[in-house]
């Protein structure tokens, strides 16, 4: 039996689950839907004026150094990107429908082709249009080739999408980048982060609908308030720059935050500190709290939102009030967090009787960390609480005056109560290949572009890499993510990039992703994405990674569990707060709490009045 509950997600009937594109699908707004129709409605969620993401200077991956491509956590913890990441996303969630796609490029601008119907559609998630043909075919959305050869399907559309361009992308001011002859890019699936969370006995996580101050800023933040900050064709305004990511036209939508609050009961009469804890050594609960003579522990703390505090705009000082700790000790303590290598840096080392420590700068950006306390003494009460950014268009918003239908469901997408970890290689920041499990034909150059290459240019070369579960869990599913180099006009290659997978080292193989090698006028990288379930008890799954061409990284979600989904012993509270305007008194704050006991259950919230959504929170109560 456990408390602990596994990524509890509260659902509205208004919004779609945004936690993975098969979730978001089940949406009524998608239900029954195929073909255009289909197209049409994940177009429509993309530049939905509640839902969408807005145009926004897009945040840059720290560790791959480019602009941020993962659908599910633009989604979720942006709520805004640019053209050739809409594309991208708007792309990805056709292939999750069931669709093909690929990237269509006009001059300077991206949009996205869905296939269907025996044909290729062009839909612009950024400038938010499409262009539908003219009579007699008026219902069918044109190609990029089709409006490339007929410009006046913008200029003199007849029966133009809703919305049609925003209002300083009008058709007039953007018609000529048409008119170059138009491009195709195979679509970038960087679809692998995951949603998927813990939340322990003691633990709250509180969601605002509104931010606090709080973001994550990206290292290339300063000079793109410069680039993309400019007035576009003489008509404003521009986009916002230092003070945060704000839609520059009505509704002007920001980013939200959220925070964790853990504040576990240390004494033996609780399992709080036994739920909770990662691991331990010669710590002990008692009836004073945590005592120790010199004996450790250690924390995980991993999030699907990235951690953040208030930050320097222009990136000259470091972050604060995102991560801050409090303790309360009887003799002295030494607290440390991990780094993204796995290092151990020091944030306390004292005994003062009452601590309060603010680590932010130590963690912002990151998803995930762990904290080691070395304890001599007692400890009595700690409190960690990790701020972090949400979009707030992702979250179960209230939306009637009256009842409003609430969904609580446990689980990963596939239903497991799995924790995830991620496995990245980026061959252009590392120096080696030799934590493969094994490696044939291949060579690491680091000053090459290719950087992995073959040893015999005949024939391709294989990466292989073990993927290990936690000691007494199974790997339950996988994504994958890789960049492979492409050729140049003229080159040829007979062998695909591929990504094969096998519960053996010595096989057998089956493939999981493969594409034929993408021609770039530069030789640029291109994406292979794969996601697999694994058979029952899998504990080792083996990656094989093969190509002619080079390799520049891979990035593997590994989802692993340790038992099949099981009732908790706790009940999770939910509390709704939202304000309404009431004719008598003017504005007023409502709440609403609800105790789920089951893994599936259904809710109502009723609303007076028109709702304007504050914060949801979930949290255990201390066991």
């Amino acid at each position: 039996m456990t408390a602990l509950r596994f990524s509890p997600w509260v659902v509205s009937e208004h919004v779609p689950d945004l936690s993975s594109f098969e979730r978001m699908l089940e949406h009524p707004r998608f239900a029954d839907k195929q073909g255009q129709d289909l197209a049409i409605a994940l177009w429509d969620l993309m530049v939905d004026p509640e839902l969408g993401l807005f145009h926004y200077i897009p945040a840059l991956s720290p560790y791959w150094g480019k602009d941020e491509y993962d659908g599910i956590k633009t989604w979720n913890i942006y709520g805004y990107t640019i053209c050739h990441c809409h594309a991208n996303i708007l792309a990805a969630m056709g292939r999750a429908a069931g669709f093909k796609t690929r990237i269509a490029n006009i001059k300077g601008h991206e949009g996205t082709e869905i296939w269907y119907d025996d044909a290729w559609h062009y839909f612009d998630g950024d400038i938010q249009m499409f262009y539908r043909k003219h009579a007699p075919d008026q219902n069918q959305i044109a190609s990029l080739a089709e409006i490339h050869a007929d410009t006046t399907l913008i200029t003199d559309q007849k029966n133009p999408s809703y919305p049609f361009h925003f209002p300083d992308r009008l058709p007039e001011n953007i018609v000529s980048l048409y008119e170059v002859d138009p491009g195709y890019l195979p679509t970038q699936d960087e679809t692998i982060h995951s949603m998927d969370f813990v939340l322990r006995p003691g633990e709250k996580m509180q969601r605002y609908f509104g931010h606090k101050g709080r973001r994550f800023v990206s290292a290339n933040a300063p000079d793109s308030y410069q680039r993309y900050g400019s007035i576009k064709n003489g008509i404003g305004p521009a986009e916002t720059g230092p003070e945060g990511p704000t839609e520059r036209f009505w509704p002007h939508r920001q980013w939200g935050n959220g925070f964790y609050w853990y504040a576990p009961n240390l004494t033996n009469a609780s399992q709080d500190f036994a739920e909770g804890v990662l691991c331990v050594d010669g710590v002990s609960p008692t009836d004073k709290g945590l005592q120790s003579d010199g004996g450790t522990c250690i924390f995980d703390f991993s999030s699907p939102y990235l951690y953040c505090g208030v930050a320097d705009p222009m990136k000259r000082l470091p972050s604060k009030l995102g991560a801050l700790l409090h303790l309360e000790i009887d003799g002295s303590i030494q607290v440390e967090v991990s780094d993204e290598q796995g290092n151990w840096l020091s944030i306390v080392d004292g005994s003062d009787s009452i601590i309060d420590i603010d680590y932010t700068e130590h963690v912002e950006g990151r998803l995930s960390f762990h904290m080691r306390i070395h304890l001599n003494g007692v400890l009595k009460k700690i409190e960690n609480t990790l701020w972090f950014m949400v979009s707030p268009h992702s979250l179960p918003a209230l939306r009637n005056a009256g009842n409003n239908k609430l969904q609580v469901r446990h689980g990963d997408k596939f239903g497991f109560p799995s924790r995830s970890f991620l496995i990245e290689r980026n061959f252009f920041e590392a120096d080696t290949i030799d934590d493969c499990h094994a490696t044939s034909n291949a060579l690491f150059d680091g000053n090459d572009y290719a950087r992995v290459k073959p040893v015999d240019e005949q024939k391709a070369w294989q990466l292989i890499y073990a993927v290990r579960a936690p000691e007494s869990e199974s790997i339950s599913w996988l994504t994958i993510y890789t960049e492979f180099e492409g050729t140049k006009p003229g080159e040829e290659t007979d062998t695909p990039a591929r990504i094969e997978i096998a519960v053996d080292p010595e096989g057998p193989w089956q493939i999981i992703g493969e594409m034929d090698v993408v021609e770039h006028p530069q030789g640029w990288h291109f994406t292979v994405f794969a996601e697999t379930q694994l058979p029952a008890n899998t504990a080792v799954a083996y990656i094989r990674f093969s190509c002619k061409k080079g390799f520049k990284g891979f990035r593997i979600n590994a989802h692993h569990h340790k038992q099949a989904m099981i009732k908790p012993t706790q009940p999770l509270l939910i509390t709704h707060a939202w304000y309404e305007e009431h004719q008598d008194v003017g504005r007023r704050l409502q709440t609403h709490e609800q105790k789920i006991d089951n893994l599936e259950e259904a809710y109502d919230v009723h609303c007076t009045h028109e709702p304007h959504n504050h914060f949801v929170a979930m949290s255990i109560p201390s066991t």
